[in-house]
């Protein structure tokens, strides 16, 4: 029978030590004495990814207040059900390695390894350390100017290897204006009923006139 997770709970615990230097957790006397002692943690039960394997517990702490860990506690498994991360501690280094070895199955092995450098070399270095739930926009707008400064900014359309210079040089040449034809334009009705009356050589509107 497979295992499913559970709905997790919510509570409460510290940092506070015993005489021995353990740590007492969610059994701090303090915590029952004063409501606003140390910070809320939830903890979600989850099954074994593995036949024969042992479940594991997933917790994550730190909230202020049992309504922001419910929160939390409500996101992270509303993401499992979708198949994403919704891990509250989840950094910008650790959304980046799972993205990679989800796309290694679905990309080309030259086109995986340049996206291993850029994510190894470049984006970790830079944003790695970020909570994916703190990445705001100046953290990307540094990196985007640190690489501009150092010269990696969009590529310089007048390189003569640039595809957009290949498809220009592909184009055929326009044509000069001796080779452009004047589109043929029909005479206007008041001249076609003209010509019907076959006008002579001195007729005013002869040279309007198509000749037969």
């Amino acid at each position: 029978m497979r295992a499913h997770e559970t709905v997790g709970r919510v509570y409460r615990r510290c940092g506070c030590r015993d005489e021995q230097r353990r740590q007492l957790g969610d059994h701090c006397p303090q915590l029952i004495s004063d409501p606003a002692h140390g910070t809320w943690t939830f903890a979600l039960d989850l099954p074994a990814t593995e036949p024969g394997g042992h479940n594991h517990t997933v917790r994550r702490g730190g909230f202020p207040t049992e309504d922001d860990a419910r929160t939390a506690l409500h996101r992270y498994r509303a993401g499992r059900r979708i198949g994403i991360s919704a891990d509250p501690n989840q950094t910008v280094a650790d959304y980046l390695t799972q993205w990679l070895t989800a796309k290694r199955l679905q990309l080309k092995p030259t086109t995986w390894v340049r996206y291993r450098d850029y994510v190894h070399h470049d984006l970790i270095p830079a944003l790695g350390p970020i909570r994916l739930d703190e990445l705001a926009y100046e953290h990307i707008h540094h990196f985007a100017q640190t690489q501009l400064t150092a010269g990696r900014g969009r590529p310089n359309l007048a390189h003569p290897r640039h595809p957009l210079q290949r498809n220009r040089r592909r184009r055929p040449p326009a044509p000069t204006p001796r080779e452009r034809r004047p589109a043929h334009r029909r005479p206007p009705p008041s001249l076609r009923r003209a010509h019907h009356l076959d006008p002579g050589p001195g007729d005013p509107l002869s040279p309007a006139l198509p000749h037969q």
